[in-house]
């Protein structure tokens, strides 16, 4: 089955190439600040799989299925890029490339090193999410951080999800963090910086 719309990365040309920075006059008048997250790009190891798992157990909507005709350095051929969307307007997104991965990502040495937490609105809502995750036999588990209520677990791909609530610590903990987040790198950082060098 084809999948539209079907993308193909063109060359740059002089109207599409990068411009150059603006004078400083124009960069006065402009924004810089970085506005949201617009997306957080995966790879998945089967694009109807992912669809399921995202759509009908976690209900975010399948908003964009691009196929990509390219020569990228890893793959050559057709890959599928999805998105799903958060109810803010951001999204999650998965490449699949057909044969490239089969298996899910391998474990690292700690589950918490690179995973994807998104906020939901209370614990009702959590709850319900636990109840859809246990009804498709996908196991999950809560932990209670204190400034924190999580839900910890993993899609088909490899990737470690949490679905965080606020509690009612949560809001003096960011605002005294806020001040001494800079002091706390400070002493950390000086207190391992005679680290040993990680082997390759």
């Amino acid at each position: 089955m084809s999948l539209t719309p079907t993308l193909v990365r063109a060359p740059l040309t002089a109207s599409t190439a990068p411009k150059q920075p603006p004078p400083p006059s124009e960069t006065l008048a402009l924004n810089p600040s970085i506005k949201h997250l617009h997306h957080h790009a995966f790879f998945c190891r089967d694009s109807e799989e992912t669809r399921r798992f995202y759509e009908d157990i976690l209900g975010l909507p399948l908003t964009q299925t691009v196929v990509m005709e390219d020569d990228i350095e890893f793959f050559k051929g057709s890959y599928c890029h999805l998105f799903f969307s958060l109810a803010d307007g951001s999204s999650i997104a998965f490449f699949d490339y057909p044969g490239l991965r089969e298996d899910r990502i391998p474990p690292s040495l700690n589950a918490f090193e690179h995973h994807l937490a998104l906020e939901v609105e209370n614990e009702a809502a959590q709850e319900y999410y636990q109840r859809r995750l246990t009804e498709a036999g996908v196991e999950s588990k809560l932990i209670d951080h204190q400034v924190y209520r999580s839900l910890y677990f993993d899609d088909p791909n490899g990737l470690h999800l949490e679905l965080l609530i606020r509690t009612p610590l949560t809001e003096e903990h960011e605002r005294l963090s806020l001040k001494s987040a800079h002091a706390e790198l400070k002493r950390w950082t000086e207190r391992h910086s005679a680290r040993p060098e990680a082997k390759p």
